[in-house]
């Protein structure tokens, strides 16, 4: 399987992804509770809240599907997450990072998350269905290797700034929208 560039592609863009959320899960501590000052409750509201918002985009991804193609909505997906996480982090170093701001970016990349998981996997596995065995364990095992490498990062200049986390975010985030670079020679099934 790793000698096809786009299940490669697909891969990169699904695995990164996921690397944002790992960042996000590490660091959200560190914005809710010690940069937003949110109680242990409303933090916990909070983070429940960014997930089911990225469940609930997975599920209209699985919809969209028959309507738009699935490599817009993966391209989509992954714009959103990587603006949303750029803008965010360009808020935080200017000091002007409010609830408002935090809330409503991470929301806007869980949209864009849930586009991504959705599309990203389905298009890996399908350029490699003879073998999708070792495509799903290639996939979930390199998701699982950057999840364990990017969440000691988010920690790295301490719990009361998330510069780290927005940082860590959009490097995954712009490399995952890299990745789809691999499959532009795609076979015409996956191409739109």
């Amino acid at each position: 399987v790793l000698t096809d560039r786009s299940y490669l592609g697909y891969t990169l863009a699904f695995c990164f992804a996921s690397a944002t959320l790992f960042c996000y899960i590490s660091a959200s501590p560190f914005l809710l509770q010690n940069v937003l000052h949110f109680t242990v409750g409303e933090a916990s509201v909070a983070f429940s809240v960014g997930a089911l918002t990225a469940t609930l985009s997975s599920a209209a991804a699985a919809r969209l599907v028959g309507r738009y193609p699935p490599r817009f909505l993966l391209r989509v997906g992954l714009v959103l997450l990587l603006a949303s996480s750029a803008l965010a982090l360009l808020i935080t170093v200017a000091g002007q990072l409010s609830r408002v701001w935090a809330l409503g970016l991470v929301a806007v990349g869980f949209l864009g998350l849930g586009q991504v998981f959705t599309t990203a996997t389905a298009l890996a596995l399908e350029r490699v269905s003879y073998a999708a065995g070792t495509g799903s364990a290639v996939l979930g095992a390199l998701q699982s290797a950057l999840g364990a490498a990017v969440a000691p990062l988010m920690g790295i200049a301490g719990g009361h700034t998330v510069v780290p986390l927005f940082l860590g975010m959009t490097l995954c985030a712009l490399i995952a929208l890299l990745g789809l670079l691999l499959t532009r020679h795609g076979d015409a099934a996956t191409a739109t």
